[in-house]
């Protein structure tokens, strides 16, 4: 499964509220979502800067607001991002 989170303070709803130049983390260099994601963005006309880093680290950026979305292909819940 993939899946897409952002902070609900974000307005992001979908993927076409990601704005351009967006910061997404994708997870590991190298890793499955980070293999995917970047291109099925790319596809859909998504502008962003590529993150890269483990799943706990991009948690904690993406609650710091330094990314604005972390794109998964993980089943849900991911605990990185599952926390209040």
């Amino acid at each position: 499964p993939f899946s897409v989170t952002a902070l609900s303070s974000s307005g992001i709803a979908s993927i076409a509220d990601i704005p351009d130049g967006a910061k997404i983390g994708f997870g590991p260099a190298g890793s499955t979502s980070d293999t995917y994601f970047p291109r099925m963005m790319e596809a859909l006309g998504v502008n962003f800067e590529r993150r890269n880093g483990g799943w706990s680290d991009l948690g904690g950026q993406l609650q710091d607001g330094l990314l604005d979305v972390i794109a998964f292909a993980a089943g849900v819940p991911v605990p990185a991002v599952s926390q209040p």
